[in-house]
């Protein structure tokens, strides 16, 4: 499970990365809102695909959503994570 400023994600399976610590892994992206989520409810979840690079304690992550035939539409956002870490995370209001 992956967690972002006012959503969250997922990469089922294996984490792979390659030689270089590359890797390319497709998943989910749910945006979420301010409040309670409704029990009736269902946030949308949307083909994702999630690349970067992993060097030493340094990974980068970036994150583009897919259309209905899962090519790429743009980036949405970058990362950049460092082990051990806590990062700055704000959930909706």
């Amino acid at each position: 499970m992956l967690e972002f400023d006012c959503a969250h994600g997922r990469i089922p399976g294996a984490f792979d990365v390659d030689a270089e610590g590359r890797f390319n892994l497709k998943g989910v992206f749910v945006r979420e809102h301010g409040g309670p989520v409704r029990s009736d409810e269902a946030l949308e979840e949307r083909a994702a695909l999630y690349a970067g690079r992993i060097r030493g304690e340094r990974m980068t992550l970036d994150l583009s959503l897919n259309d209905g035939a899962g090519e790429p539409t743009g980036l949405i956002a970058s990362y950049t994570l460092e082990k051990g870490r806590v990062p700055n995370l704000m959930k909706c209001l």
